[in-house]
């Protein structure tokens, strides 16, 4: 891939892109990608992003676009806007707003997302690698209202509500209205040591539903690791229906989770964590997960 960035004044730059994308992992030839971006800055309190995309193979020819921007148009208020499409439809739209507001040291969050389009074939994202098996989401509204709470005595209290509304009336597995709830105390004694219970609920539509609460102990000696201890208790509201016999049935299993993870920063831009869990249930069942994931910031 070749990529020119090349600034046009002190307040705008002028990205371009393109290269072979992933032909060399599927059946498809004649691949290629490529974008042109602007980015306009006129202040550190607004910048715009304005980008299209274009991909090419020997089956499909798409191109997506997008428009971005991060505000803050007043004191303790920041907003951040994503409108993209793809081809000739209208795709999503994100809009979030932040505001703090010193007098009670809180901060309020403000989340809006909206599914114009199926995603089925457009949720290739310009990938040959895209299978068709992958659940499709039909066009929904989603909303959520969080906030973080800084408490006396070095306690702070963090939570939010959530709500999402398909616009489709089959739910299926990949397209269900839901409403979402948690809530989050935390206590920080020292700079290396902090404490926390949370509590959270679901419901999604029909009739299955969730609730749990967890407790966790972190330790952080440095800037480089970050190690974790908790457990979790959880009580899920299923149904399911046996087609054969065409009965309904409902289930409540009690879950219990015990984890520990150690999160290690290699440097600015590479970290490491280690994720250790222990599922037990109330059949009996015990899991044991054991995850390694490395991240990398580009």
């Amino acid at each position: 891939a070749v990529k020119l960035e090349l600034p046009v004044n002190s307040w705008a730059k002028f990205k371009a892109y393109y290269g072979q994308s992933v032909s060399l992992y599927s059946g498809h030839d004649g691949d290629w990608t490529g974008g042109l971006g602007l980015e306009i800055q006129q202040s550190p309190l607004s910048k715009w992003w304005f980008e299209y995309h274009r991909y090419e193979d020997d089956i499909s020819d798409d191109g997506s676009y997008s428009i971005e921007t991060w505000q803050h148009p007043w004191e303790g208020a920041s907003i951040h806007a994503l409108y993209r499409g793809f081809d000739d439809q209208a795709r999503d739209l994100q809009l979030s707003l932040a505001q703090y507001f010193s007098p009670w040291d809180l901060t309020l969050f403000l989340d809006y997302r909206r599914l114009f389009s199926e995603l089925g074939d457009l949720s290739r994202q310009n990938s040959p690698l895209y299978r068709s098996s992958l659940l499709e989401q039909d066009p929904y509204n989603q909303y959520s209202i969080r906030f973080d709470k800084a408490l006396p005595c070095d306690f702070s209290l963090s939570g939010g509500l959530g709500v999402k509304r398909v616009s489709e009336n089959d739910q299926d597995y990949g397209n269900r209205d839901y409403e979402h709830a948690d809530i989050t105390l935390s206590y920080f004694p020292t700079p290396k040591w902090y404490y926390s219970i949370s509590g959270e609920w679901w419901n999604t539509d029909p009739d299955s539903s969730f609730f749990g609460y967890s407790g966790e102990i972190g330790y952080r000696p440095n800037k480089c690791l970050d190690w974790t201890l908790g457990s979790s208790y959880g009580n899920y509201v299923f149904r399911y229906e046996d087609e054969s016999q065409g009965t309904l049935f409902r289930e409540s299993p009690f879950i219990k989770t015990y984890y520990t993870s150690l999160k290690m920063n290699i440097n600015e831009r590479s970290h490491v964590k280690v994720n250790f869990e222990i599922e037990d249930d109330d059949r009996d069942n015990d899991y044991y997960r054991l995850r390694l994931v490395w991240g990398q910031t580009f």
